[in-house]
């Protein structure tokens, strides 16, 4: 005891020691980091000295320090990332090299972009960096550059005898310093660069000189090539006009203002009426800081003056160099006009499409405008000019070596709007007019040598324009081209109102049809009575021009366009792949690698030793190394994503390795490696089904793959093989389909379900099966019916077309497990079920049905369809009554494309359903669960979506829904729907229908529906809607219709919707007497054509005898005859298109009343106004009749329909005002003269002001 007593003791005094000798240890370790850290902070300070004296002794000794720049501009605003961009191209962040060395670059850019403002800048922050100095010169002219020399010379202590001795002993005093320097050149912009500033940027003295040079210039980039020797090209910053953020931001620093939510409105309206050009922001800024003023002052000043108020004030200049001129966007680019008028080369050419560009949209010039015109230009060095490819390219290169114009990727011009406004300002009234027909007769030759619209009026059809639309960029060109048509539209306008100018010059023909280019294109974007009125400008200016033809051989559409026309039109205008890949680089050179290709390939090879030794994230960093610098480059090799691909499976990243597998067999499908790979992956993310598919695929185009290829042996061994048939004919399929049963059975009676499934391999070709052409022991019963059911196996097709045709009336079952990759299935008379508690997934697969008696493919199970097509099912698409998800897929040509009710579960999307004969998605009767996400649903015969009857959630989130004859969206009958996010547009109908059900719609842009945007109507049981927070604009009727109080509206946006009772009278513009043409706003008409209008009865006299010739043909071309029915509807009576009676007391309240008492009767002989009720409704019923249409005038003498009646119809439908007691009628006021003989002559070119009867 006592000896454990002792050893107790002695451990408790050890562990005393050992806890003292820790905390000293731990004392030392303190002490030794904080004498570490004394000592570092000493040598850094140590080396700081040294710098500093280092610095001290050079530049005084041998070069002093100078900082010679503009001030900090306490204004400048945005540009971070051109700053960063500019440091870049100097490859600032590499500091100075041992090896001397001029690093050039250029910022180049419109004149008033601020290129000035961004050096300055630049300099200021980086002056820190700079210790050897900062040096500005200008190279605007011969003097000024001397000067600012002269200055530098004056810091230096450089002054000699003559100018080219101080420039020299200059350079050679900055090349003498070996701390980093900058040299700013700026405005380098002569015509012809003198020989001392090519002497700066590429003389001989930067041999032994170590700095950075930047030159700022309107100059382009392959101008500055050509000018300066060894100049790189991309060293160039092109800098822009301010976006809109930075615009304003600039502006409130420049004014100096606090600034609320409504300043900032009207900010960034006047950012984007100065086109965010800085130096014209500047002015306006110095401008209503010197009144003072206020921005929505300034604005409003500015939208009546223009370059007027612009003018009044010069910005402040940056640099004492800055030349007046410089100063005001007035002046700032007579240099450039001056550069392309002095051109020897086709400079009078230039300079005449420059004037004739000012009429045009200045966003996108296309460079097939600059031609001989039609009919042509009347200047002969003009057309010689043009003529020629290389004569053209001269034009375009004068026009954009000094910025004025820029060249983009996709082979157009563009110019700042305010140079066009510059250049209308300096043409005196000939040129104006001479310019304007310029660019008339150029644009009208451009338009006659594209696609256009006309080409289909020789084919018209009633089929839906979603589908028969093959090239959907057919009329890109002519929609691009019609852009310049609302510019020229403007500027006619403006100077048809102009008395001291000559417009007889423009009354011509060619003149007419670019108008009425314009009024088509309103139409095709659906924007009727804006084309109204811009084709009645047309006709105006083509009857000005005392032309002998009817109007219709130059005007050839009914407008407005009809509904599938007009939509086969807008289908028609996008944007080519090709054009969408250079737009989308926005002016981005396609990368240069910065290696060569030899280089790349020794990369590669380096890789490739890396993974054989087993280095391999080694090797996945060299792989993604070269990825980086070559991907989207001419030396781009595929087979590196398979490379890294192999990489990454051995790393264990298997999601990354699926992604290269897929993007290597996007660019290599016929290549078993990305196949392969992608097996290999899926594999190990435990996708065994979609494996097997993967490994089908790479086995049909490599068959020894089993055996050859290293990991499908160890992984499948020689058991996958064994399952896999290759097919080639309906009766090698139904060999296989018999193995398969087999097998079937074999694996039930063993109960061994951890072998993969067989693969059945189609080749090429259509297998057709009956019980004709296959084993008729295949098939069984089901009731009546003969069966076939294929289960528990992968259908695979090969390369090309491979399809199954179920050809005899009977029954397809697909069960249990069933999976389909690349195949066409179609049936005649057959109906393809994928059958109770079964699992089936389709990819890649087509489905087409002529059965007439029921929907050919049902989901009673489990399905998966992604990037599938359902097309031309006449009973339906895809119907579901069990649980799908269906993603990527399109269906089109069916009469309803996909369905889901009775209790069937369906999540659809990424997924089009377009063109069909009714709805393109119904919901209901009592579909347990539905969500739509990220569609699209459009051209559909009746709605986009109808909902029926379903009180589950139904959630339809994020699509697009456009187009549709009918409601974008319906939901009628007990539904429950939540309507979240989407864009539901251009339907010819209401946006949103609701009947008898509840909805929460929030979040959506309502946009351009024919009725209305959202009506609700019938209470529901369920409680009010909820619609809050949606944008709802530019409706053809009310934002929202809801006279029952049926739902709670908050926070939503309302814009130019038609709440009110009103109409558009569609009366030209062009207020110009037919005799005299002067302008005149109180016009009289001709009381029997009612087109030619007059200044007073002199002018008409006058103009009698050439009127009366053409009198006859404006009646024609301004109305139409058609059969008329009286038929009272004052009394109790049948709507034409529905059968639904109703009487006089439900005219609606408000409303004038009617009758003889009220208004006399009109005579045959004068002309009187009629309402006319026309309707879009129930257009599934046989007896919808579009061409019937009702009306009558306020004494009841007309009282009747009109037949035969399809453009009254149309007009009433698209100009005319929603009815007030039934959401599917409009009225339209015309103008009527008759009846004769049953028939009634209709005004269909204008029409009267609203009426209140």
């Amino acid at each position: 005891e006592k000896l454990l007593y002792s050893l107790q003791n002695f451990q408790t005094l050890l562990n005393k020691e050992i806890r003292g000798i820790k905390e000293n240890v731990d004392r030392l370790k303190l002490e030794q980091l904080t004498l570490h850290n004394q000592y570092v902070s000493t040598v850094q300070d140590v080396e700081k000295i040294k710098s500093k004296v280092a610095k001290m002794g050079t530049t005084t000794s041998e070069t002093p320090y100078v900082f010679y720049a503009p001030r900090k501009n306490p204004w400048f605003a945005g540009r971070l990332t051109e700053i960063e961009d500019l440091a870049s191209l100097l490859q600032l962040d590499q500091g100075t090299t041992s090896k001397p060395k001029v690093n050039t670059a250029a910022v180049c850019g419109l004149g008033g972009v601020g290129k000035t403002s961004l050096a300055t800048e630049y300099a200021q922050q980086r002056k820190d960096f700079y210790t050897g100095g900062v040096y500005w010169f200008s190279g605007e002219d011969n003097t000024t550059f001397e000067n600012s020399v002269y200055d530098v010379a004056t810091r230096f202590g450089t002054q000699r005898d003559s100018f080219g001795l101080t420039f020299s002993a200059t350079l050679e005093m900055i090349s003498r310093n070996k701390n980093p320097w900058l040299i700013i050149l700026d405005n380098m912009d002569q015509s012809s660069l003198s020989s001392n500033v090519v002497k700066l940027v590429s003389g001989p003295w930067q041999q032994d000189a170590s700095g950075h040079l930047v030159i700022t210039t309107r100059r382009k980039p392959t101008a500055l090539a050509n000018d300066i020797r060894d100049f790189d090209e991309r060293c160039v910053l092109s800098l822009k006009c301010f976006e809109i953020e930075e615009g304003k931001k600039f502006l409130f620093r420049r004014v100096g203002t606090v600034h609320d939510e409504e300043v900032d409105r009207v900010a960034e309206k006047l950012v984007q009426q100065l086109g965010g050009l800085p130096l014209a922001l500047e002015q306006a800024g110095a401008y209503i800081k010197s009144l003072p003023c206020t921005i929505p002052q300034y604005l409003e000043l500015y939208e009546k003056q223009h370059l007027r108020l612009l003018n009044r004030q010069k910005a402040t200049p940056v640099s004492v160099y800055d030349s007046p001129e410089r100063l005001a966007v007035r002046t700032t680019w007579h240099l450039n006009f001056e550069h392309i008028k002095q051109s020897v080369d086709d400079g009078k050419s230039a300079v005449r499409f420059l004037y004739a560009s000012a009429f045009l949209n200045p966003n996108e010039i296309q460079k097939d405008i600059i031609n001989i015109g039609e009919p042509p230009v009347e200047d002969e060095e003009f057309s010689e000019c043009v003529k020629t490819t290389l004569g053209r390219q001269q034009v375009v290169k004068l026009l954009t070596d000094f910025s004025l114009f820029k060249e983009t990727l996709s082979s157009n011009l563009n110019v700042h709007q305010l140079v066009q406004e510059v250049i209308l300002e300096n043409l005196n009234q000939e040129e104006e007019l001479q310019s304007i027909n310029d660019a008339i007769r150029m644009l009208h030759y451009a338009f006659q040598n594209c696609s256009s619209p006309d080409e289909l009026l020789s084919n018209e059809t009633e089929e839906r324009p979603s589908i028969i639309c093959g090239d959907q960029s057919r009329f890109y060109n002519w929609h691009k081209l019609c852009l310049h048509s609302y510019d020229l539209v403007r500027h006619l306008k403006r100077m048809f109102k102009l008395s001291n100018v000559d417009c007889v010059k423009i009354f011509l023909p060619e003149t007419a049809r670019i108008v009425y280019e314009c009024a088509v294109h309103l139409s095709a974007n659906s924007k009727h009575d804006e084309a109204k009125e811009v084709v009645n400008f047309a006709i105006c200016i083509f009857n000005l021009s005392n032309q002998q033809i009817p109007a219709s051989s130059l005007f050839p559409h009914t407008m407005p366009l009809p509904e599938l026309f007009r939509r086969q039109i807008q289908y028609s205008c996008n944007t080519p792949a090709s054009t969408m890949k250079d737009d989308s680089r926005d002016g981005v050179e396609m990368p240069i690698p910065s290696v060569s290709s030899e280089q790349l390939e020794e990369m590669r090879m380096k890789g490739n030793d890396l993974f054989k030794n087993g280095f391999y994230n080694d090797a996945l960093k060299i792989y993604s190394e070269v990825i980086d610098i070559s991907k989207n480059t001419a030396f781009f090799d595929v087979m590196l994503l398979s490379n890294r691909a192999s990489v990454y499976l051995k790393l264990g990243q298997y999601d990354e390795a699926l992604q290269d597998a897929e993007e290597y067999i996007l660019q290599r499908p016929k290549c078993w490696r990305g196949y392969a790979k992608k097996a290999l992956a899926l594999i190990e993310l435990k996708n065994m089904q979609d494996a097997c598919v993967a490994a089908s695929i790479a086995y049909y185009y490599e068959r020894n793959l089993f055996r050859d290829f290293e990991p499908f042996r160890r992984i499948f061994g020689s058991s996958m093989e064994k399952r896999l048939f290759v097919c080639h004919d309906t009766l090698s399929l139904s060999k296989a389909l018999w193995k398969i049963r087999i097998l079937d059975h074999c694996r039930n009676l063993s109960r061994n379900n951890s072998e993969g499934f067989p693969v059945v391999i189609l080749e090429n070709g259509d297998y057709l099966v009956s019980s004709h052409t296959i084993d008729s022991d295949l098939f069984g019963s089901y009731g009546k019916v003969r069966s076939l059911t294929i289960k528990n196996c992968i259908l695979v097709g090969g390369e090309g077309e491979c399809s199954i045709t179920f050809d005899d009336n009977h029954c397809v079952g697909f069960g249990e497990v069933f999976m389909a990759y690349n195949v066409s299935f179609r049936t005649r008379f057959s109906n393809c079920h994928f059958l109770p508690d079964s699992v089936v997934k389709l990819t890649h697969c087509s489905f087409e049905s002529s059965n007439n008696s029921y929907t050919s493919f049902c989901c009673y199970g489990e399905l998966k369809v992604d990037s599938c097509k359902f097309y031309n099912c006449t009973k339906g698409g895809l119907l579901v009554v069990g649980d799908a998800e269906v993603e990527n897929s399109t269906f089109f040509g069916n009469e309803v494309a996909l369905e889901v009710r009775e209790g069937g579960r369906l999540l659809v999307r990424k997924s089009r359903m377009y063109g069909n004969k009714r709805q393109g998605l119904l919901i209901g009767p009592k579909a347990s669960e539905c969500v739509v996400e990220d569609c699209e649903l459009y051209d559909n015969e009746l709605s986009g979506i109808l909902v029926v009857n379903c009180a589950s959630d139904v959630i339809i989130k994020g699509n697009r829904i456009y187009d549709n004859d009918e409601p974008g969206i319906s939901v009628i009958i007990n539904s429950n729907v939540s309507i979240i996010e989407n864009k539901i547009l251009k339907n010819n109908h209401w946006g949103i229908l609701l009947t008898s059900s509840r909805a929460v719609i929030k979040e959506n842009k309502i946009h351009n529906n024919q009725c209305g945007g959202i009506f609700l109507q019938t209470s529901c049981s369920s409680g009010r809607s909820v619609i809050e927070y949606n944008d709802i604009c530019n409706n053809c009727g009310p934002g929202i219709c809801d006279h029952e109080q049926l739902s709670k509206a908050s926070e939503n946006k309302f814009q130019n919707n038609k709440e009110k009772r009103n109409q558009s009278t569609a009366q030209s513009e062009a207020k110009l007497c037919y005799y005299c043409k002067k302008p005149e706003n109180k016009l009289k008409q001709c009381t029997n054509c009612f087109t030619a209008q007059y200044c007073g009865r002199e002018c008409q006299k006058s103009d009698w005898k050439n009127h009366k010739k053409v009198c006859d043909r404006f009646l024609s071309d301004g109305s139409i005859v058609v059969n008329y029915v009286r038929k009272p509807i004052m009394t109790e009576h049948l709507s034409p298109n529905k059968h639904i009676p109703f009487k006089t007391s439900e005219r609606a309240p408000g409303l004038l009343p009617v009758g003889p008492q009220y208004c006399p009767p009109p005579d045959t002989t004068t002309r009187f106004i009629v309402k006319v009720s026309s309707a879009e409704m129930d257009r599934g019923r046989k007896d919808f009749n579009p061409s019937v249409v009702r009306l009558y005038d306020r004494s009841l003498k007309i009282d009747g329909i009109l037949t035969d009646a399809d453009q009254i119809h149309q007009l009433a439908w698209q100009h005319g005002t929603m009815g007030q007691l039934y959401s599917s009628f409009k009225k339209l006021f015309m103008w009527a003269k008759g009846p004769e003989h049953g028939k009634l002559r209709v005004f269909t070119n204008e029409f009267p002001p609203y009426q209140h009867w």
